[in-house]
Formats: C-alpha cells, structure tokens, sequence
C-alpha cells in the first residue's frame, strides 16, 4: 500500500527517515511529500471523486433508482462516506479542491460543447484522450 509521509517544518530528518523505515519495512511504498503537495495532488485524486459522486447521487430522482445500473452504482459508491468526513475533508483542503473542480468543469465544458455542436469526432477523441490518462491508474 501506498503511505504519504508530510514532512512538517521543525521535524528532524531523522524522525522522518525512522517512520519512513517503518513503513517500508512492513510492505508499504512510502512517498515524501510537501503538505501543500499533498493537498493539490489528493484534492484531484480523491476529494474530487467523492464530490462528484455525491454531486451525481444527489441528481437521482428516488423514483429511478429501480433503473440504475452498474456505471451508476459505480460511480456514486464512494457516495455512501460518511458526509460528516466529507464535509470536513472539502473544508480542510477547499482551496486546491475548487482548482481541481474548475479543472472538471473545463474538461467537462469541453465534451459539453462537442455534444452541443454535434462534433462527434471531437467526442471520440476527448473520450479516447481520458481513457489513456486512466490507464495510467495503478
């Protein structure tokens, strides 16, 4: 499994290499990051995700969800977290999560528009372009 290490200013380097060791030794991959870092990279990676599935549930008129299938459970799963945690967490690190919804939204703007415009073509490739960064997912 993966393991952040946030080295905070005033923390000896040997503290940090002794927890590192730590980690690595019972199997873990251990990364160093900055705290801000770590903040912009899991704003994009994971309290954006849990966003966006709350943001998609909170579409679903109950009457529909007898037709939901697996995409959509998929997808909303993350949805079931506890909104207490969330709230926190989005409050917490709400400035590198706002850059990284504005980046959604573009992305999301961009296909929108394709659509929009009937550039089917252009659709296919922003599919196509995203498909590849996901496979990039370990």
């Amino acid at each position: 499994r993966l393991t952040i290490l946030c080295q905070m200013e005033g923390t000896p380097a040997k503290v940090t290499q002794l927890v590192h060791d730590f980690w690595q030794t019972i199997g873990a991959r251990v990364e160093l990051l900055s705290p801000q870092e770590h903040d912009r990279i899991f704003a994009l990676t994971s309290h954006l995700p849990h966003l966006i599935a709350y943001a998609l549930a909170g579409c679903l008129d109950a009457k529909h969800a007898p037709f939901t299938g697996g995409g959509f459970r998929d997808t909303t799963r993350v949805a079931q977290s506890d909104p207490n945690l969330w709230t926190e967490i989005f409050r917490s690190n709400r400035n590198a999560l706002l850059k990284s919804l504005d980046s959604f939204k573009d992305h999301l703007a961009q296909i929108e528009k394709a659509l929009q415009e009937g550039h089917i073509e252009t659709v296919r490739e922003l599919l196509t372009s995203s498909q590849a960064a996901r496979k990039q997912v370990q």
